[in-house]
């Protein structure tokens, strides 16, 4: 999965007319290692939509405007908004989107 690297990018990716999910993550956050062993599984039952990462103490301005309150989680957008935010709950996780 891409990590999202800047601001610009990650304006070019929401914009887009496709379903983009981006995981918010952070290096030290052990729930996150533990979704990255079920990602493979989330993206393959949900091959219509594109998955990046993003680093949210990389990317501060980008987690706050979005109002990321916990990670790990999954946030999709199309055309520029924000359609769904997901909190990961662990141990288990089942990512399911609805229909968008």
């Amino acid at each position: 999965m891409e990590r999202i690297q800047t601001e610009k990018q990650y304006e070019e990716l929401i914009n887009r007319d496709q379903l983009t999910v981006i995981k918010y993550d952070a290096t030290w956050c052990p729930d996150c290692k533990t979704l990255d062993k079920f990602m493979p599984d989330i993206m393959a039952k949900h091959q219509d939509k594109e998955f990046y990462a993003l680093d949210v103490e990389q990317l501060e301005e980008i987690t706050s405007k979005n109002e990321v309150r916990g990670i790990p989680s999954l946030l999709v957008y199309k055309n520029g908004r924000r359609l769904l935010i997901f909190i990961v709950n662990m141990p288990k996780c089942q990512a399911r989107f609805p229909s968008i």
